[in-house]
């Protein structure tokens, strides 16, 4: 999906009180991805529309989360790296 701009390529959650589903529109590739496999892994997921350079998705509301990412500290950090690599090389 080229011919877009970094600007343009846009990804849009678009919800109300009243109805059960949120409408996620995309023309992100990674979304696009992560959607489709949503598609095909659960039916309750279903792409709606698409076009050359965007999909638009429904989706159940309460499927819809935000949330902040976890801010670890350098010592944490250092930590789990150091009990990965352990694990890793069993």
């Amino acid at each position: 999906m080229t011919g877009l701009t970094k600007y343009e390529k846009e990804t849009i959650i678009n919800f109300n009180q009243d109805e059960d589903n949120a409408s996620i529109y995309t023309c992100d590739e990674a979304w696009i991805r992560a959607m489709d496999k949503l598609v095909a892994k659960d039916p309750r997921v279903i792409l709606d529309t698409k076009d050359k350079y965007s999909k638009t998705y429904l989706i159940p509301k309460r499927a819809v989360k935000v949330r902040l990412s976890r801010v670890l500290s350098d010592g944490k950090r250092k930590e789990l790296v150091f009990r990965a690599k352990k694990n890793f090389n069993k």
